[in-house]
């Protein structure tokens, strides 16, 4: 009789532990949490590895985020405020053997159509700029003050339900790395990505 309550009892520890053990969703919480209180304008302020089973691979965009070089505070202020104004919701997860899959709503601003009319609108602006004969200064000047008058008022209009996908190593959920992730790092930029990767198919299209 002892060694069956033993038995019993080692199993329902063993069940209380499994289930206490640490989900795929607390990973993505974690990491989410620290790009919206702790990234810098050069968005390299978070050690990857400690969250990605690899490097993160989203070359043909790296130059459009990276705003560590630009000159305007202002600017880049407001671009930060942006992208660390997403908000998420845990849907539902996934879990099949040592890879998982966290459903998560994000609600943030279309980050993506504000540089896309920033663009077509600086386009059509500089032109007119360059025939008043201003300053360099003057110029860089009027391009920061219409990124800020765009994104004014803008509201968090941006909403998409994006899979999230992840791996288990050494008994640790990590986000996986490579490309697997765009549509997480596009959904909670506000659609970046997706303009930057169009702005550059265009410009390759228009220098063919």
């Amino acid at each position: 009789m002892k060694n069956k309550l033993f038995i019993l009892s080692t199993l329902c520890l063993l069940l209380l532990l499994s289930g206490c053990a640490v989900k795929p969703e607390v990973t993505v919480t974690s990491y989410f949490d620290e790009l919206k209180t702790t990234i810098s304008s050069d968005l390299d302020s978070i050690e990857i590895q400690e969250y990605f089973d690899g490097e993160v691979k989203l070359s043909e965009t790296e130059q459009d985020l990276d705003l560590s070089n630009n000159e305007s505070n202002e600017m880049t202020e407001r671009y930060m405020e942006l992208f660390q104004g997403f908000e998420y919701t845990i849907k539902e997860s996934v879990v099949e053997g040592d890879t998982a899959t966290v459903n998560v709503e994000i609600i943030t601003y279309p980050v993506g159509e504000l540089f896309s009319n920033y663009v077509v609108q600086l386009l059509s602006k500089a032109f007119e700029w360059a025939f008043e004969g201003i300053s360099e200064e003057e110029m860089e000047l009027r391009t920061n003050n219409l990124f800020l008058e765009l994104s004014t008022d803008l509201e968090k209009t941006y909403t998409k339900t994006i899979p999230v996908y992840l791996v288990k190593k050494d008994d640790k959920w990590l986000l996986a790395g490579g490309d697997t992730n765009y549509e997480m790092f596009n959904a909670i930029t506000g659609g970046l990505l997706d303009f930057a990767k169009q702005f550059q198919e265009d410009m390759a299209e228009s220098n063919g």
